[in-house]
């Protein structure tokens, strides 16, 4: 769907948290919900307060940069300095960056199952962002990490996009999602939202058009040459 500006897109997406936590907690006791970076951490800075039963939630990354919490790289860190009074701040897993980037997405990886154990490895919602080259998560254009088949986390060290060093959820595992969305704003998206979702582009050259089931939510510079967005 398009709405008129960022913060519209920031609105949509808190109902859909809101809508899917709901549910998970009625359906299985639990919401599991993944997370993006970059801009998204702004878009959610009301997230706490207003739609999430925060007892009830756990809230993990789908992509993490290696880097400490205190660093300004760090996702993670900074939904946390965010959320500094919020109790959903506990919900929050981190990466463990004392560890090697391997260990560190073992653990990372072993946590979420041991959260996941009764439903399988499957995240109520995935919210994803996408970059102008149509990278989402820490999967970047025509990277070996696409063939990937596990259902997990895995590591990345040469990601084309600083710093090289990352962890991500698989293809697979991103696809596993009982619900994904991916939200972009500005006209420097324009392009990828065109070739994916108006020309119907489908290939690694992509990663973000690999991504099934994936429902849309940008602005009005995102969505301008892709009439085929409804509002």
């Amino acid at each position: 769907s398009v709405c008129e500006s960022p913060a519209d897109v920031g609105a949509k997406l808190l109902q859909i948290v809101g809508e899917e936590c709901r549910k998970a907690v009625q359906d299985r006791g639990v919401f599991n919900l993944g997370l993006s970076g970059g801009s998204m951490i702004k878009l959610l800075e009301k997230l706490p307060a207003e739609v999430v039963d925060c007892d009830k939630t756990n809230v993990f990354q789908c992509d993490e940069r290696y880097a400490p919490l205190d660093h300004e790289d760090s996702n993670c860190g900074q939904y946390l300095r965010m959320w500094e009074w919020s109790p959903l701040k506990a919900r929050l897993v981190a990466l463990d960056c004392s560890q090697r980037l391997e260990d560190a997405a073992a653990t990372y990886q072993k946590e979420m199952q041991n959260v996941m154990r009764e439903g399988g490895m499957k995240l109520d919602l995935a919210l994803l962002g996408i970059g102008p080259d149509g990278h989402t998560c820490s999967l970047f254009p025509n990277h070996p990490l696409l063939k990937d088949e596990r259902i997990g986390i895995v590591t990345i060290s040469d990601s084309p996009k600083p710093p090289p060093r990352r962890i991500t959820m698989t293809l697979p595992f991103v696809n596993a999602c009982r619900r994904k969305v991916v939200f972009a704003t500005g006209s420097s998206k324009a392009h990828v939202v065109k070739e994916v979702v108006n020309d119907g582009v489908k290939d690694g050259s992509l990663p973000i058009s690999l991504v099934e089931g994936l429902e849309w939510i940008v602005d009005s510079d995102a969505a301008a040459t892709s009439p085929k967005l409804a509002k």
